[in-house]
């Protein structure tokens, strides 16, 4: 439990006890597991290759990157089964090149053993840079049944054409009033699931902007709210397609205590994943004497995926 400065892991290391480092961890090679311990890190988690961590709890207050000059550098951070059955929770104060690169590939896994899946908190950016790796293992993922990604702050994620695979988690705000999220990945695919509020115990998000010339996949409703004057918005740019898995409603104003924002679709084409798929635009208000929102929209429906 005594804390350490800076750890550096060349091998295979596990700590059966609680780990502190006060300065920066390098995974070189290898991974480093806590088991079901908590590892606190006040510095940075730099990647060379593949760092791996296992645990069943992770507070990073530092930066992730990568070392100078790597091509195709990641991080996994698995916390599945960390306490007793259920995932870990993992907190990210961000991700860039504080290292001196940025990394390819985030891959937080929170998943349980039969109890309940973990919550990532984020409480800065996450910049990475694709480099050329396989497109379906790069990019920010987080997986795990029924994980849940809470933002203390407006956040950006950049993959530079990597993808971003969120349709195992819900998203919401941590914060005392709702946030925003914007999501670009260039020519990356991006997997979204619900937007909530956690069921009252967080808030829904304000504006999420998404932008990708690829697909962006929705399997869950998008649930977003006012923050005072500042009206809720959705809106998909680069040119992509928008692929409906299920039935999936997007609604810009909850409670009926504001006026409803806009979703504008305009940018995208907008058609079915998975056979029977509904989508629903809800920009309304119906009492409170707000007013209602914009529905803007490009194609919808394509040859052989009609919603």
């Amino acid at each position: 439990d005594d804390p350490f400065n800076d750890v550096v892991v060349r091998g295979d290391y596990s700590a059966r006890s609680n780990l502190t480092v006060q300065g920066d961890l390098d995974v070189l090679e290898g991974c480093l597991s806590t088991l079901s311990r908590l590892l606190t890190l006040e510095g940075d988690f730099n990647s060379l290759g593949e760092g791996k961590f296992y645990g069943g709890s992770v507070d990073f207050n530092g930066k992730l990157s990568a070392f100078t000059g790597l091509a195709n550098a990641g991080i996994t951070i698995d916390t599945t089964g960390g306490s007793v059955s259920n995932g870990g929770n993992v907190v990210l104060s961000g991700v860039d090149n504080t290292g001196g690169a940025f990394l390819e590939t985030l891959n937080v896994v929170m998943d349980s053993s039969g109890g309940t899946a973990g919550t990532l908190r984020l409480g800065g950016d996450v910049q990475l840079s694709h480099q050329g790796g396989a497109a379906a293992t790069t990019g920010f993922i987080v997986s795990g049944t029924g994980a849940k990604i809470a933002l203390d702050q407006s956040t950006n994620i950049s993959t530079g054409n990597g993808q971003v695979e969120l349709s195992a988690a819900q998203v919401y705000a941590s914060a005392a009033t709702p946030l925003d999220l914007t999501i670009n990945t260039g020519s990356g695919n991006i997997f979204l699931n619900a937007f909530t509020d956690n069921a009252g115990t967080g808030k829904h998000l304000n504006d999420v902007l998404v932008t990708s010339s690829a697909d962006v996949t929705l399997t869950g409703d998008i649930n977003l709210d006012n923050d005072a004057a500042d009206l809720a918005s959705f809106a998909v740019n680069g040119g992509g397609s928008v692929v409906v898995n299920g039935n999936v409603t997007i609604d810009t104003e909850q409670g009926n205590t504001g006026s409803a924002g806009d979703i504008d679709l305009t940018a995208t084409l907008v058609k079915e994943g998975t056979p029977s798929s509904s989508l629903i635009l809800d920009a309304s208000i119906s009492s409170g004497g707000g007013n209602a929102g914009n529905v803007l929209l490009g194609q919808v429906g394509d040859t052989g995926a009609y919603l």
